[in-house]
C-alpha cells in the first residue's frame, strides 16, 4: 500500500482489492499521506502510522542513511589515519605494502581524503595499523 501510495497508484490497487478492510485501510492511508514523500525518512517525525507501516519506513529509513553513515565512518577513521601518520612519520607506501593493498588508492585516500577509494574495513586496518606502531 505504501508503494502504491508513493508511486501514485492508488487507483490501480483499488482496482484489485475485493476485501472491504483492505480498501477502508487504502482510504485512510492515502488520507493521511497525502502530499507526502515517502521517499523522506522524515516522514516518521511527521505522521503516526500504524505499527506494521512504520516499520517497513523504518526499514526504509535504515537502509537509506546506511550509505552516510559508512562514509561518515570512513571519513572518521582517515581523519584519525592521517593524524597518526603525521605523528608517527609513516609513508604512504609502508601502509600499502605492510597491509597488501593498492598503493595508488592509499595514496589517494590518505593525501585527499578520498573516501570512496576504500571499504569501511581497508579505512579501519590502516587505522588500527597506524594506531599500533
Amino acid at each position: 500500500m505504501l508503494y502504491a501510495i508513493a508511486a501514485g497508484k492508488v487507483e490501480r490497487l483499488r482496482s484489485f482489492l475485493y476485501r472491504e478492510d483492505f480498501l477502508e485501510e487504502l482510504a485512510a492511508l492515502s488520507q493521511m499521506l497525502r502530499e507526502k514523500n515517502l521517499d523522506d525518512p522524515a516522514i516518521l517525525d511527521e505522521v503516526q502510522l500504524p505499527d506494521r507501516y512504520e516499520k517497513a519506513l523504518l526499514s526504509f529509513k535504515a537502509a537509506y542513511q546506511r550509505i552516510d553513515t559508512r562514509n561518515e565512518s570512513k571519513k572518521l577513521r582517515w581523519e584519525k589515519s592521517v593524524q597518526l601518520q603525521k605523528e608517527k612519520g609513516v609513508p604512504n607506501s609502508q601502509i600499502s605494502h605492510y597491509l597488501n593493498l593498492d598503493a595508488g588508492n592509499v595514496n589517494t585516500y590518505l593525501k585527499h581524503g578520498a573516501i570512496e577509494k576504500l571499504s569501511l574495513d581497508n579505512a579501519t586496518r590502516i587505522m588500527k595499523y597506524l594506531h599500533s606502531l
